[in-house]
């Protein structure tokens, strides 16, 4: 949990220190265009994505 805390706070710390300009810019992902703000929201996906599984293997038994 601690690393999970640390590397989400860093994440979020990430995003908050770019500028508007900054998250517009576009850049290539996995082979896909994608700007830095949609990144942004899949890392966020993801996330939630990880979390549903923890909650449905661990915690709703």
């Amino acid at each position: 949990m601690e690393e999970y805390e640390a590397l989400r706070l860093s994440t979020i710390t990430l995003f908050n220190g770019l500028s508007e300009k900054s998250l517009k810019r576009m850049g290539i992902a996995n082979g896909h265009q994608a700007s830095a703000r949609a990144l942004g929201y899949h890392i966020l996906g993801h996330d939630l994505h990880h979390i549903k599984i923890i909650e449905n293997l661990y915690i709703k038994r």
